[in-house]
């Protein structure tokens, strides 16, 4: 099914459009089942459809003076960051309009707002209403905002390319543009019935893939955040492939996406710098909570790469994420510089994931309430992997021999949180707070 409120989109393996809720029992639910009953819990899951510019407001005299607002309509985007920095929604603007008795501007849309697995917290006690606290935002792709320098806008009608030039005088002769087409660079795809085997990418340089912030966005599973299927490079339906000793540098979107049935992929020795989205994530399917069909990543090796600098577009990225993803493990890898959990499980299914010997350092510097580590457990998941017979119990994941600083925004340097369990950590040395442990 399609979600009914028309926002979280995702792709099946046959690349059909479905959409996927999960059941929660816990009071903190995210994604869209609770989102379609309109009533939600504790944040009040809303998606804004507007926002109002008071008449005294800098902007709003700047659009009434201005802006084209009929090119505003079908141009501009609104970014906006959620309370807490939990993540950014980005909106198309497709409507503009001015309050000839107030002088407040509106501007509208009926599209984005589906970057984050969580709705937004409202002011009253029916969840409807004004986004309270007011959320900090941007407009961009306006030409009357093409104010300060490295700023730029284009106009889709005449196709052409406004630059503000830092620095005297027109840019050089020499300049070269270039326009990202492809979010996917390379693409390794199977299926579980037929998968691809062996394959291995490595010392290779990977850049300008373009922006997906606006592409369709799913909810993966129990956890706060949402994903875009897809990456520079995409792993689907494989066995024993690599991508090894390669640089991800500048890629706008996800770097490296591991997707549905997957099994003994190999990351390691790679390096990621200003990554739009997350460095290397891995994200199976299930029929609702069993996933005994085996069709998710499994015996991942996540090995002694080096990733920076990343979330530039999303703040809800990560070096490593996975959802329905089990048997992972990250060793050696050294992370730093991200603006939310530098690792992050969105749900414990199947468990037994090995964290250790990883250097993690300079996390959620762009958010609060989260850990260097994070998890969720929302959902629980019926697998094959603690037992063939089936099991509703995970394989306990281990966390050891870490060097974690809980610095910036990091609650504590293990955020297992709501619902986690079946975790054994140990023997790491954290900076900052250590532990929090809310099993739901």
């Amino acid at each position: 099914p399609l979600c009914p409120c028309g926002a979280w989109r995702d792709v099946d393996a046959s690349g059909n459009a479905v959409s996927e809720s999960y059941w929660c029992s816990n009071s903190s639910g995210g994604g869209w089942s609770e989102m379609d009953q309109g009533n939600g819990f504790w944040h009040g899951p809303v998606l804004p459809t507007n926002v109002t510019l008071k008449n005294d407001s800098d902007l709003a005299g700047r659009v009434r003076r201005a802006w084209d607002a009929t090119k505003a309509s079908s141009e501009a985007v609104v970014t906006a960051w959620r309370a807490q920095g939990w993540f950014v929604n980005m909106y198309e603007v497709d409507g503009v309009s001015i309050d000839e008795a107030t002088g407040d501007v509106t501007l509208a849309w009926s599209r984005g707002g589906f970057q984050g697995g969580r709705g937004w917290q409202v002011g009253d006690d029916d969840k409807k209403g004004t986004i309270d606290p007011l959320p900090p935002l941007y407009v961009e792709n306006v030409l009357a905002e093409l104010d300060e320098y490295d700023e730029w806008y284009f106009d889709n009608d005449t196709q052409t390319l406004y630059y503000a030039h830092n620095g005297t005088g027109a840019p050089p002769d020499d300049w070269t543009f270039v326009s990202p087409e492809l979010a996917r660079l390379v693409g390794v795809v199977g299926s579980q019935e037929a998968p691809v085997q062996n394959v291995t990418i490595r010392g290779l340089g990977f850049r300008d893939a373009r922006i997906t912030y606006l592409d369709d966005w799913g909810v993966p599973s129990g956890g706060d955040w949402a994903l875009h299927r897809g990456a520079a490079v995409f792993l689907e339906g494989v066995e024993g492939a690599s991508v090894e000793a390669s640089k991800f540098e500048r890629v706008d979107g996800n770097a490296v996406l591991v997707s549905g049935y997957a099994r003994s992929v190999v990351l390691q020795n790679n390096e990621f710098a200003w990554v739009g989205d997350c460095a290397m994530a891995a994200w199976g399917r299930t029929d609702d909570w069993d996933a005994t069909k085996g069709d998710f990543p499994r015996g991942t090796l996540v090995k002694n790469n080096y990733a920076h600098e990343l979330g530039v577009y999303q703040l809800q990225s990560s070096m490593w994420f996975q959802a329905k993803t089990a048997e992972t493990t990250l060793e050696g890898n050294v992370f730093f510089n991200g603006p939310r959990s530098a690792v992050n499980f969105n749900d414990g299914m199947g468990g037994g994931n090995v964290v250790k010997k990883n250097a993690i350092w300079n996390a959620c510097r762009q958010s609060g309430d989260h850990g260097p580590i994070n998890s969720w457990d929302r959902q629980a998941y019926f697998t094959d992997v603690r037992d063939p017979e089936g099991s509703w119990a995970p394989v306990v994941t281990t966390i050891a021999h870490n060097v974690i600083f809980a610095n910036y925004g990091g609650s504590q340097g293990v955020d297992n949180d709501d619902g986690s369990a079946w975790y054994d950590i140990h023997h790491n040395f954290f900076y900052g707070e250590g532990l929090k442990m809310d099993y739901g």
